[in-house]
């Protein structure tokens, strides 16, 4: 039995454009499309005595500027997630608790134009997970 245990993912990817679609008014049809975005998910989690875990993550999407060689990060989601988890050569049962909160990032007061405020919001989750092994 391993009583501590680090686990970490590096997520790097890209959102082809138009492919990201934000709606201004729940009530609408209409919505803003995000050009052209590449991300990064940095996902971290501790466990303790094999069966029980604590972590999180942080997944932001930045898209390319016009006029330099650079990027502007537009949002990040940030989670928090605690549980349970057990396994066998056949199963995993994990169960648990998932917050997650989406934020705007204002990297420069100019940006502030640019700003939508549907980029902000969070949600809690309890959970239940089973995975078959074979």
């Amino acid at each position: 039995m391993t009583w501590l245990f680090l686990w970490f993912a590096l997520e790097i990817g890209y959102q082809p454009t138009a492919e990201w679609q934000i709606y201004t008014d729940p009530v609408s049809e209409s919505f803003d499309v995000v050009q052209t975005a590449l991300y990064t998910e940095l996902d971290a989690r501790v466990y303790l005595f094999d069966y029980f875990f604590v972590g999180g993550s942080v997944y932001t999407v930045a898209n390319p500027s016009q006029t330099s060689f650079s990027f502007k990060p537009k949002k990040a989601s940030y989670t928090f997630v605690l549980g349970g988890r057990y396994e066998n050569e056949d199963a995993v049962l994990e169960a648990g608790f998932r917050h997650t909160c989406i934020h705007p990032v204002l990297c420069h007061l100019l940006y502030l134009e640019e700003l939508n405020p549907m980029l902000a919001g969070q949600y809690s989750e309890l959970y239940v997970r089973v995975e078959r092994k074979r």
